[in-house]
């Protein structure tokens, strides 16, 4: 909020004008006092600058304080805080201001020091909620939007698209002029994306923020809001802050993915609820960097444990929690004999005997309730499809992650 209160005062007599004015200032010396003659003046003058308050006779010619009040709120849709000031106090007149949205209603008359000094205070009070209020509903509306974003942010398939929606949400939801995220790489600071204002292609606009990463702000492990970098109790050598090309800093870390930067030209840009803002923002980042790491990292390994799986001589089942069949390689069709035929879905107690299958059972329930220890072999005899009885050594492991079984078989001696 500002510290200057811009008061549009609106009467038609002009000597109430003038005196109120005078006291006005010297009741508030904040209070910057804009007197106008009428209601119609007045929404001429709404209509081409911004006020914060104003300040209302009730009966004026042509148009009065209540048809004033009605034409700001409904027509001009202009919620600043309105003031009924008027040497009328009936009391219907006061309850129908209060029902079409004025904010106070104060009768004139009585010492001039006393009653102005009554209406200054109730402007600065007036101002000071709506503020607050402001700020509230403002809040409210940027968490709800960033809570979109992060909607958008589970749905991508690249980090590249990820840095994008988080920049143009710190540009477009944070208001944010300045920002960028770069990636750390041995040390090394990597620019990821910048905001629109930054010209990509442009070497200048790259290298200046690349420059206006400071590698002692970086280095920090908690959040950093600096109001003025010239007060700032850093060591910094950069030419672009020898310049001061730019005073404000919000600054990030990225766990274990480097860093987020907001800078602004003026000094004390930034304010705490920017830094909370900007934290909410870049957790949701975060998670969605790691799951698309982790989700690269596990196709990765999936490619590999699919090679081996594919390629051992060892016979192996990754079996579903109702012990049905999920995948089955070459190894395990030939030691089963079901060469030809499909084995997803099938129940793996359908392929031993049925003297062996509470053994199964229960080195299933098991490992499953102790996954971390190491499975034993036990003996089993496996039932092929061409209804023989082959003897293997069976062992069973269980992964959480998957939520599978993992089964291998190793033939032990003659069929029976």
């Amino acid at each position: 909020m500002n510290d200057t209160v811009k008061v549009l005062l609106v009467d038609d007599e002009p000597g109430f004008l003038e005196q109120a004015e005078i006291f006005l200032k010297k009741e508030d010396e904040r209070l910057d006092i804009t007197t106008v003659p009428s209601a119609e003046k007045a929404l001429d003058i709404i209509d081409e600058d911004d006020h914060d308050v104003i300040v209302s006779d009730y009966q004026m010619p042509d148009m009065n304080g209540l048809e004033f009040l009605k034409e700001i709120r409904e027509e001009r849709e202009v919620d600043i805080p309105f003031i009924i000031f008027t040497g009328k106090g009936r009391e219907e007149v006061a309850m129908k201001a209060l029902n079409l949205g004025a904010d106070r209603y104060l009768q004139k008359g009585g010492d001039p020091k006393s009653q102005y000094g009554v209406l200054a205070q109730a402007i600065t009070r007036e101002y000071k909620r709506w503020g607050i209020e402001k700020e509230f509903e403002e809040n409210k509306r940027k968490i709800e939007e960033l809570h979109s974003v992060a909607s958008r942010l589970m749905s991508c398939e690249s980090e590249d698209e990820a840095y994008d929606i988080t920049i143009e949400a710190a540009e477009e939801i944070l208001d944010y002029d300045y920002c960028g995220i770069a990636e750390e790489r041995d040390g090394e600071y990597e620019i990821k994306a910048l905001s629109s204002n930054f010209d990509l292609e442009e070497t200048q606009d790259k290298d200046f923020y690349e420059e206006s990463i400071d590698t002692e702000i970086l280095t920090e492990e908690e959040n950093v809001l600096i109001d003025d970098i010239d007060e700032a109790e850093i060591d910094i050598h950069d030419p672009i802050l020898d310049n001061q090309s730019f005073r404000s800093v919000i600054s990030l870390p990225i766990k274990d993915i480097g860093v987020f930067q907001a800078i602004s030209e003026v000094p004390g840009y930034f304010g705490e609820e920017d830094l909370k803002m900007a934290e909410l923002l870049i957790s949701h980042l975060s998670n969605t960097i790691n799951r698309i790491r982790s989700k690269k990292e596990l196709r990765k390994k999936e490619k590999l444990y699919r090679k081996i799986f594919e390629t051992t001589k060892s016979a192996i089942a990754l079996l579903n929690e109702d012990l049905n069949i999920h995948l089955s390689n070459e190894s395990f069709k030939t030691l089963t004999e079901y060469y030809w035929k499909e084995l997803k879905g099938v129940d793996i107690l359908n392929l031993v005997v049925k003297d062996d299958r509470e053994t199964v059972k229960e080195h299933c329930a098991n490992i499953k309730e102790n996954p971390d220890v190491v499975p034993d072999q036990f003996p089993v005899r496996v039932l092929t499809d061409n209804r023989n009885v082959r003897p293997v050594m069976m062992t069973i492991g269980y992964t959480k992650e998957e939520e599978k079984y993992v089964v291998s078989l190793i033939t032990t001696g003659d069929e029976g």
